[in-house]
């Protein structure tokens, strides 16, 4: 763990310890031959590895899933994690939906489907699942995975994954997971206004705002999206998230020794 600094000590100088190391600048570049193929049997160690490949060389995680497509054992495989219950490793679990859409294959649209629309708790939510959301895009991990898998379906891409896709967009309890559904058929479809249209159709009038919602994608000014966020909070200030309390801890309580302060 990081120590902290002192007060008092010179620039550089940490407190018990030796300066911190400069950072390097000598790193080599990442290596795309690095990392296991995508077997049944790697499943964890493939996605240990893929949690360290740099954001720009993505890439090379989809070329490895797509080496490994129509891999029915590796299916069945990530079909028996998908159903170990319950998930104490969100992250983990987002990864294995993750590679079930990459590999595109019509055969993980019902497994996807069924996940989705689970009777039952898929993580140990306790106190935290009952909680109050200040807004209905904030989500613990139980919405987080069930929207991670309508996000898989629509990137599949097949008639009866879209289908499934626009029925989660429709029905789905959670507000987390229809929002989810209508915004990567959005995106899958290339933002068309078919798509919105389509959707218009089938969801409920009140998430009719969420369609065309806000989008920060890799070409994108952040500006602009900064821009878009403003105006959609100012159209739903309801939507808005909820500021942290500003109030302070109470102070210690006053000792029978220390004399009472005047107000």
């Amino acid at each position: 763990m990081p120590t902290n600094r002192a007060h008092g000590c010179g620039p550089g100088h940490v407190s018990g310890t030796e300066a911190p190391p400069l950072l390097r600048t000598d790193v080599p570049p990442f290596d795309r031959t690095s990392g296991p193929k995508l077997y049944a049997h790697t499943i964890d160690e493939f996605s240990t590895w893929a949690a360290r490949v740099p954001r720009a060389e993505v890439d090379v995680i989809r070329q490895r899933i797509a080496e490994a497509r129509n891999n029915t054992r590796l299916l069945e495989a990530l079909d028996r994690e998908l159903w170990a219950f319950p998930v104490r490793d969100v992250a983990r679990h987002r990864s294995i939906l993750s590679v079930i859409g990459e590999l595109k294959m019509p055969s993980a649209v019902p497994m996807l489907i069924k996940f989705v629309w689970h009777d039952g708790e898929i993580t140990r939510r306790g106190e935290r699942g009952g909680h109050l959301r200040p807004c209905s895009f904030e989500a613990d991990g139980e919405e987080m995975l069930r929207a991670r898998a309508a996000e898989m379906l629509s990137y599949i891409g097949s008639p009866e994954a879209t289908e499934a896709t626009l029925d989660i967009a429709a029905r789905h309890s959670m507000p987390f997971v229809r929002a989810a559904a209508i915004d990567s058929h959005m995106y899958n479809a290339g933002d068309t206004s078919e798509a919105a249209d389509q959707l218009r159709a089938c969801v409920a009038p009140d998430d009719h705002f969420r369609i065309g919602l806000p989008r920060l994608t890799r070409d994108m000014d952040p500006a602009e999206f900064e821009r878009a966020v403003v105006a959609f909070y100012q159209r739903h200030p309801e939507e808005r998230p909820r500021q942290p309390s500003q109030s302070k801890p109470p102070g210690p309580s006053r000792r029978s020794w220390q004399p009472e302060r005047e107000e």
